[in-house]
């Protein structure tokens, strides 16, 4: 958990500091919590969405960027009729890390931002399950070496929307 609250440091500390690139600028970030065949959605439903807000919080903190709060960006998407080309986009993004840059344009101009900032993650099993310990390997008596089995991955990715260009993007995991 403390990785993933650095994660939360790092990524405000950098649109923060990089007043000369984002100078005045709106942003939008999205919580990609989506549920998806094979995803880990179920397991802790609204821990992107924490994530996320806490991301929102401190970049408005500064006055060199404003982030746009889930409220009133949902508002604005359901109001303009885009609700279910913005869940196809999520959707997409989830299950392929695929960008629509298409959609994202269109959402960019309803919402009157340049940029996006995707937040995205789940928990993965597999890294644990098939990497054993040394002291499996060895099959002492007795050695009890269980590990948490879950492990959980936030990957965050900012998006340029005018020019169609992903960024940066970056993934931490606990």
């Amino acid at each position: 958990m403390i990785k993933i609250k650095f994660a939360i440091i790092f990524v405000s500390c950098l649109f923060l500091l990089q007043s000369a690139v984002f100078a005045n600028e709106k942003i939008a970030v999205f919580s990609v919590n989506i549920p998806a065949t094979g995803s880990s959605f179920s397991v802790y439903p609204n821990s992107l969405n924490i994530i996320a807000n806490d991301v929102i919080n401190n970049m408005n903190l500064g006055n060199q960027l404003r982030a746009l709060d889930f409220i009133s960006t949902e508002q604005t998407i359901n109001n303009k009729g885009l609700k279910n080309e913005y869940i196809e986009f999520l959707r997409k993004y989830k299950t392929t890390y695929a960008i629509d840059y298409d959609t994202c344009s269109k959402l960019g101009d309803e919402l009157g931002v340049d940029k996006f900032l995707l937040i995205s993650g789940g928990f993965d099993a597999q890294n644990m399950i098939l990497k054993r310990s040394w002291l499996d390997k060895l099959s002492f008596p007795g050695v009890n070496t269980m590990k948490p089995s879950y492990k959980f991955l936030v990957t965050a990715l900012l998006i340029d929307i005018k020019n169609g260009v992903r960024v940066w993007e970056q993934t931490y995991s606990d």
